[in-house]
């Protein structure tokens, strides 16, 4: 047991003396450690202090960039908001153009259809403005050629009073057969100018009178309803219609209607200069001495030279009624129109006026007295008929007046027509410098947008970084 515990006192003796060398070795460590730790610390130390100030440095410099992305981000969002409006606005402007563009587009359609309606009546306007001037021009000539037709009639009745004086004076058998042959060539004259060759001329006339009086009706109806019709578009179309209608009276116009109206005083001129020579030939067949016989032999020669053109008819075949004369039949026809007597009616008033101008009676007393009231009737007709014939002719040059207004009224709308085109083009350049606006504008958006997203992406790189 002794032993045992001199054993343990030796191992306990080793072990303590191992456990103060170790004990020494440790401490010569530690000793060593701390020198290498301080001079890896201070080195540490300096690295961590370089590496403090270069942050310190950067996060300066990011803080300054990051100041100065947030002012420029507010500026950005402030522009982007700009933009915003200015391209709401422009959007605004872009359909209101659009609206006015659709306007105008459909104005412009129903203005080219009035235009072409408007350019169609004027056309037939035209066309008949042509005819009627044609039939106004025969009807002068017609007119110049009725005023030959009485002075051949009043030197027929003059004939035919000197004829029936004189066979009451000389009642034996050679003044009869000198008055026979006087009223045979007397009849051949007269069925000479009554050939086939007139009776066809009256009969192309007469229609040419049923294509005036159609013409007539249709532009009275033109002028009527249709006229209204087109006052009323034009006047909706333009209210300046109204202040353009003075150009009515221009130099053609004018000029038109100056000689349609001299020539219809003309006519009342030689109405009345007709008159009055009928009137002075009647007062010297009454006065004149019946003692001339020059002009009995002379009175076959007269009768055979007459011309087909100016035969010895009551009238030229047109014998026309105007509606506004009292001692003319009604009529049932549109105001305006011409009315006509048939050729059955026409014949027997000729073939009458032709029996009475060839008969002649040797035997019957006072013919010259009966022959004068016959005259002065025939007078007055001719009167009353050419009376009829300038008041047609004024009708004439009122309805023209109409169709001028009508192609007057034409032109204005045709006037408006371009204007409304060029506002039309107007509104379209501005459309378009709309549509590059908003082009413009959008790109800007869309470049503004663009780098308000870089600088966004630039801030959270920076706030990432200083995490």
């Amino acid at each position: 047991m002794d032993q045992d515990q001199s054993e343990m006192e030796s191992r306990l003796n080793d072990v303590l003396s191992r456990i103060a060398m170790e004990t020494q070795e440790i401490k010569e460590l530690e000793q060593q450690l701390t020198d290498g730790q301080i001079l890896a610390n201070e080195a540490l130390k300096r690295d961590l202090e370089g590496v403090i100030s270069g942050l310190q440095q950067y996060l300066k410099s990011l803080r300054a960039q990051t100041s100065k992305a947030q002012v420029n981000a507010q500026n950005l969002q402030a522009e982007n908001q700009s933009l915003r409006r200015h391209l709401k606005d422009t959007q605004r402007h872009y359909r209101r153009l659009e609206e006015q563009a659709t306007a105008h587009t459909q104005l412009m359609t129903a203005q080219q259809d009035d235009l072409s309606v408007l350019h169609s009546e004027a056309a037939s306007l035209r066309d008949g403005q042509v005819h009627m001037e044609a039939e106004l021009q025969h009807l002068r000539e017609e007119l110049d050629r009725q005023s030959d037709q009485c002075l051949l009639q009043q030197t027929i009745r003059d004939l035919q009073t000197r004829l029936e004086r004189f066979t009451s004076e000389t009642p034996d058998h050679s003044s009869s057969l000198r008055v026979e042959d006087l009223s045979r060539s007397k009849s051949q004259a007269l069925d000479q100018s009554l050939s086939e060759g007139r009776y066809r001329n009256l009969h192309r006339l007469n229609r040419k009178v049923q294509e005036l009086r159609r013409v007539m009706c249709e532009t009275e109806s033109l002028t009527g309803e249709q006229r209204l019709w087109a006052v009323h578009r034009v006047k909706e179309l333009n209210c300046s219609v109204e202040r353009l209608k003075g150009r009515l009276e221009d130099g053609e116009a004018r000029s038109e209607l100056t000689e349609v109206q001299a020539e219809v005083d003309r006519a009342r001129t030689k109405t009345r200069t007709e008159s009055r020579c009928k009137a002075g030939a009647e007062t010297r067949l009454r006065t004149r001495p019946e003692r001339e016989e020059a002009p009995r032999s002379r009175a076959p020669v007269r009768l055979t030279t007459v011309s087909v053109g100016s035969g010895a008819t009551l009238d030229s075949g047109l014998d026309l009624h105007l509606l506004s004369s009292p001692e003319r039949a009604k009529t049932t026809g549109a105001a305006g129109n011409w009315h006509y007597r048939t050729r059955g009616a026409k014949e027997q008033h000729h073939h009458q006026h032709q029996h009475h101008l060839t008969e002649t009676d040797p035997s019957e007393e006072g013919g010259s007295t009966e022959a004068e009231p016959a005259g002065g009737a025939h007078t007055q007709d001719e009167k009353k008929r050419l009376r009829a014939e300038t008041e047609k002719l004024q009708r004439a040059l009122r309805k023209h007046r109409r169709v001028l207004g009508v192609c007057e009224e034409v032109w204005c709308v045709e006037q408006t027509l371009m204007k409304r085109r060029a506002e039309l083009r107007e509104a379209q350049r501005l459309l378009q410098e709309a549509h590059s606006s908003i082009a413009k504008a959008r790109h800007e958006a869309e470049e503004w947008a663009r780098r308000a997203k870089d600088s966004a992406t630039c801030l959270q790189r920076t706030q990432l970084q200083l995490r």
